[in-house]
C-alpha cells in the first residue's frame, strides 16, 4: 500500500488505525512513524518524531530497541538537512525570523546525537569485545550508528568527540569502505583537505 502514494499511505494508516484500536500499539505505530516520515507534508513527518520519541522514552519495564534509536536519528538528521536548506533559501528575506529557524534545525541535530549517543555509548564496551582472534565479525547495526554518530558530531562541530569516535571505528574495521569514507569526511572537516583526498 505504501508504494501506491498518497493514497496507499493513507489506506496503510487506516489499517494501523484499525490494529492499534484492537490493541495492538507497538510495531504499529512504528510502522505509522515510517509511513508518515515519507510524506511531502511537515506536519507529517513531525507526527512521525514525535511517535519515534515516545517509542525510545524510557520508562519502568521498557525495553528501548536501537533499531527505534537509530531511525529516530536518521530522521531527525534529515530533518536538520531540510532546515538548513530553507535557511539558505530564506537568508536574503527581511521578513524571516532566521534565529528561529537555526533553533529548530539545531533541535533536531541534538536529538539526533542524543539518540545515536545512546546507542554507540551503551554499547561500545559490548563492540570492543566483538573482535577477537576468533571473531571478526561486528555488529553491522552499531557500526551504522557509529558512522552516522560521527557525521552527525561533524555537523555539530564537534571534531574532538568525532575523531574519539573515529578511532574507535577504525579499531573495529579498519580497512572497511565506510570507515575509509568516514576519515575522509573528519580529516576534511577539520582542514585537513591533503589527507582527505589521499584516504
Amino acid at each position: 500500500l505504501v508504494s501506491k502514494g498518497i493514497a496507499g499511505q493513507a489506506d496503510a494508516l487506516q489499517l494501523l488505525d484499525v490494529n492499534v484500536a484492537g490493541g495492538k500499539a507497538g510495531d504499529d505505530e512504528r510502522l505509522r512513524a515510517v509511513i508518515l516520515s515519507r510524506s511531502t507534508e511537515e506536519n507529517d513527518r513531525l507526527a512521525a518524531l514525535e511517535l519515534l520519541k515516545a517509542l525510545v522514552k524510557p520508562s519502568k519495564g521498557k525495553v528501548v530497541r536501537n533499531e527505534d534509536r537509530l531511525l529516530l536519528a536518521s530522521l531527525s538528521l534529515a530533518e536538520y538537512e531540510r532546515q538548513r536548506q530553507r535557511l539558505d533559501l530564506e537568508r536574503n528575506r527581511s521578513n524571516v525570523d532566521l534565529k528561529e529557524l537555526e533553533d529548530v534545525a539545531d533541535e533536531h541535530l541534538e536529538t539526533a546525537r542524543q539518540q545515536t549517543d545512546q546507542i554507540v555509548v551503551g554499547l561500545s564496551s559490548k563492540a570492543s569485545g566483538l573482535r577477537s582472534p576468533t571473531n571478526s565479525e561486528v555488529d553491522q547495526g552499531y557500526l551504522t550508528a557509529l558512522m552516522l554518530h560521527i557525521d552527525i558530531l561533524l555537523r555539530g562541530e564537534d571534531y574532538v568527540n568525532a575523531q574519539r569516535w573515529l578511532n574507535v571505528l577504525k579499531e573495529l574495521k579498519p580497512n572497511d569502505n565506510g570507515t575509509v569514507l568516514t576519515e575522509a569526511s573528519v580529516q576534511f572537516a577539520i582542514g585537513n583537505h591533503d589527507q582527505a583526498i589521499r584516504l
